[in-house]
């Protein structure tokens, strides 16, 4: 594939090939089509900027590197003093702030510092002398349907956020609430990681979320869920179902809960599908069964 219809196929999907040609999906993408397909269109399809950065991602994203830089550590062999990887929290929380952010009513700079401090400081009591095998270990696999053993042209790449011995994959999670077993149950990315560790290791991995829980009292949620090898066909067809939606450019907007601190809100309340085709237009064009509206039009004016 030519580097113009590796562009064109990166402007048009959203989605990046590799050197022999196959497509490059990510667990955060398809999660993202899943969450809001519109969201989808507008960071990987239009690279539009987003409008502000919220706090919790900020927020979590200093978070996660304090706690990669300890999981680091560890698998040196070191023991770092709580008191350093605080510092790494509060050094990552400052710069975070280089840029705007967009704080809750409820939220300053000083508080989530405090919260941030206050989570560390809890995990660390509960997990300081936890072996760790791994750290933010990357995969990218073929996709291969379980039932008929079909390679498909689409690849899977991402990470794991950290594993421990005994096949265990490890997500880290800051969040304002407990997920049930249900949600985690129902979570595809947690499904493409457990398929990535099936077929890259050939063996059944655990699952362990760790949620760090930013509520008036601060408080680490372990939870332990499971994927099977029935389940892998489950999460290769519905990201081969979602492959045909980005391909179709069926991109509509998703309104739920997320919308209230999303980067996109003033985007999408602008956003009109320009390909919608007026009935009185529909009538005029003439009934070829299987036609696309494109093909019909092009007969009409010929």
């Amino acid at each position: 594939m030519g580097t113009a219809t590796a562009a064109l196929r990166t402007a048009t999907t959203g989605r990046t090939g590799d050197a022999v040609g196959n497509r490059i999906l990510s667990a955060s993408q398809l999660s993202c089509y899943l969450m809001c397909p519109r969201k989808y269109a507008f960071r990987y399809v239009e690279r539009l900027e987003a409008e502000h950065r919220s706090s919790a991602l900020c927020f979590g994203s200093a978070v996660h590197s304090a706690l990669e830089w300890f999981h680091d550590e560890r698998l040196l062999g070191h023991a770092p003093d709580p008191l350093d990887v605080v510092s790494v929290f509060l050094a990552d929380w400052d710069s975070e702030q280089e840029r705007p952010i967009r704080f809750k009513e409820d939220e300053t700079p000083d508080t989530l510092a405090a919260l941030g401090m206050a989570l560390i400081r809890l995990y660390l009591e509960r997990f300081a002398t936890q072996e760790v095998a791994a750290v933010e270990v990357p995969f990218e696999i073929d996709l291969v349907d379980p039932e008929t053993g079909e390679v498909l042209i689409e690849r899977l790449r991402g990470y794991y956020d950290l594993l421990w011995p005994g096949d265990v994959i490890v997500e880290m999670k800051t969040s304002a609430r407990r997920f049930d077993a249900a949600d985690l149950r129902r979570r595809l990315q947690l499904s493409a990681y457990a398929y990535a560790y099936r077929q890259v290791h050939g063996r059944d991995p655990s699952i362990v979320v760790i949620n760090l829980l930013k509520t008036k009292r601060p408080a680490i949620d372990v939870q332990h869920t499971e994927r099977v090898v029935e389940d892998d066909a489950w999460f290769v067809h519905m990201a081969m179902n979602i492959v045909r939606g980005i391909d179709a450019g069926a991109f509509p907007p998703n309104p739920s809960w997320s919308c209230t601190d999303c980067e996109y809100a003033q985007a999408c309340s602008m956003w009109r599908d320009h390909r919608l085709v007026s009935l009185q237009e529909r009538r005029r064009l003439p009934m070829i069964p299987g036609a696309s509206i494109a093909s019909r039009r092009a007969l009409h004016t010929s």
